[in-house]
């Protein structure tokens, strides 16, 4: 009997790789602190990898309105990077002397240009690499563009994308 009790036992303990996945998921639950990002940063820049802009946007301004001064900072980052994705120079470099207050603002710092286009850039990076994982164009030439109001129309007061656009 001892000896089925001992070849049973292996069985009943995870494997080191079952073991450490559990332990990071009680490290997730057990939290880490706030999501630097911000919820609507996040979903902003998910909405970004799927090319959908005019959503990506609303979410940098919900982010702006109502996050902390660090999600604030992001916010006006990735909105920048949005403006570029969709070809707006212009309007993101108008962004600019906003991200740098609100910069100054979260870390009580000068932000250098440097910085600024390397956060910009990596908004971009991640929203491309995500397309690309996802079997779509870097650029969204593959994805039908929905001007704005109609994409706003056909989301409804729920938010929610029309069908079919997913």
């Amino acid at each position: 009997m001892h000896n089925a009790a001992l070849a049973a036992m292996p069985r009943l303990l995870p494997s080191p790789l079952k073991a450490a996945c559990l332990l990071a998921g009680l490290a997730l639950l057990a939290g880490c602190g706030e999501d630097p990002m911000g919820p609507d940063n996040r979903l902003a820049l998910l909405a970004l990898s799927k090319c959908r802009h005019a959503q990506a946007l609303q979410l940098t301004d919900n982010a702006i309105a109502r996050g902390n001064e660090h999600n604030i900072h992001r916010g006006w980052a990735l909105k920048a990077a949005i403006l570029r994705d969709m070809g707006d120079t212009q309007g993101a470099q108008a962004l600019y002397p906003r991200i740098a207050e609100a910069w100054e603002a979260a870390k009580g710092r000068t932000l250098t240009p440097a910085r600024r286009e390397r956060d910009i850039r990596l908004f971009l990076d991640v929203a491309r690499a995500e397309r690309v994982a996802m079997g779509l164009a870097e650029d969204c030439s593959d994805v039908p563009q929905v001007p704005a109001a109609a994409q706003g129309a056909a989301q409804g007061p729920s938010n929610r994308q029309a069908p079919g656009q997913d």
